[in-house]
């Protein structure tokens, strides 16, 4: 039996079956068996090290020149104490120029400017606290506390955080293997692994206290108290037999 050479039907079903036809070379996808995904933890409580605290300095008057000259000398005195104590590091915040409105209205509807508030925040940092509460009782008979707080310094976190990725690590190893052996497979091998740092516990915030004009105020008293480290390791093992 002959084929009509102008029919284009075998042509395209040999065509098709090429298409639809995996190449030689190709290899079945890999799939994954005996994969267990664990997580392991390491803490510690530490003590906080470092006060923090924050001071503003806020004063209202009807030229707004007048206000920021008196913010200005006592934020200016404010470092000037702060950089003659030993051990303090003193850091500009917020600056901010808000108009106070009279209560009632003009004839078109607008409010009259009656005066200006200008505030300033610094913060003051130290890990000798007993200078530091010292010195934030000076500075409160021209400037308010916003808030005061211990933490943790920089280089004590890094270093306590380094100990306690070890520690996890080292607990993620042990259910590994610990698993491994139950299963009773040879071993294990490590598919992917994570490494998290959620931070400690948030330090204590203390009351702010009002300034009082012209008046001295003693040093607060303040306890440093503790926070809690966490690691958390997250992986998943592939069992081997």
């Amino acid at each position: 039996m002959k084929t009509d050479p102008y029919n284009p039907l075998p042509l395209l079903s040999a065509l098709l079956l090429l298409l639809t036809s995996p190449p030689a070379w190709a290899e079945e996808p890999n799939p994954h068996y005996h994969r267990i995904d664990l997580t392991a933890n390491a803490s510690a409580e530490v003590a906080n090290d470092t006060l923090v605290a924050v001071l503003y300095a806020q004063r209202e008057h009807e030229q707004a020149a007048r206000a920021a000259a008196e913010v200005n000398r006592l934020v200016t005195h404010a470092f000037a104490q702060a950089r003659a104590a030993n051990g303090i590091e003193a850091q500009s915040l917020d600056y901010s120029t808000t108009p106070k409105y009279t209560r009632g209205k003009d004839s078109d509807g607008s409010q009259r400017i009656a005066g200006w508030r200008v505030r300033q925040s610094i913060r003051l940092q130290s890990m000798d606290s007993q200078v530091l509460s010292r010195l934030i009782g000076h500075l409160q008979d021209g400037l308010a506390v916003e808030r005061v707080a211990y933490i943790l310094s920089p280089s004590k976190r890094h270093s306590l955080e380094e100990e306690l990725i070890t520690r996890a690590i080292a607990h993620f190893k042990r259910r590994a293997q610990l698993i491994s052996r139950e299963l009773e497979a040879g071993g294990y091998r490590l598919v992917h692994m994570g490494v998290e740092r959620p931070g400690g516990t948030p330090p204590r915030p203390y009351p702010a206290v009002r300034a009082m004009a012209l008046e001295a105020v003693p040093a607060p008293t303040l306890e440093a108290g503790s926070q809690t480290l966490t690691i958390h390791v997250t992986g998943t093992i592939e069992l081997t037999y």
